[in-house]
């Protein structure tokens, strides 16, 4: 037997909502308007594009349409969780690399400035001839 590879939460979502929108003859802008979301958010989810959706936004859409969260989460298995929650953490790790880098990139560059002499500040304002 051929293991599956897990697929990604948001597409998963993503399918189950299309599926919905299909068998209730919803378009995107419809459930949009009654979940109080905009177009672009929902075809995001339908088109699987977020990766993560928020719980909050995938609750607007089933209570906007009288469903249970679990029909969004059908076959949504605990390695798919698995795996999202390992590539989000990858990213935060190739996040918090690159921001180690750019640190010690900034610190060079603060340690190659030459020391500045203090100078009397200028005010901007013009003295007056007396």
């Amino acid at each position: 037997m051929a293991m599956m590879m897990p697929v990604d939460i948001g597409q998963r979502i993503g399918q189950n909502l299309a599926r919905i929108m299909k068998v209730s003859s919803l378009t995107h802008g419809q459930v949009a308007a009654r979940a109080g979301l905009s177009q672009p958010t929902v075809s995001a989810l339908v088109g699987g594009q977020t990766k993560d959706p928020p719980i909050g936004t995938l609750l607007k859409i089933t209570q906007a349409l009288s469903l249970p969260l679990d029909d969004l989460l059908a076959d949504v298995t605990p390695a798919d969780v698995d795996e999202t929650e390992r590539l989000s953490n990858d990213r935060l790790t190739a996040l918090e690399r690159d921001l180690a880098a750019l640190n010690d990139r900034v610190a060079l560059v603060l340690d190659q400035m030459p020391v500045l002499v203090s100078a009397p500040r200028r005010t901007g304002k013009r003295s007056q001839p007396k």
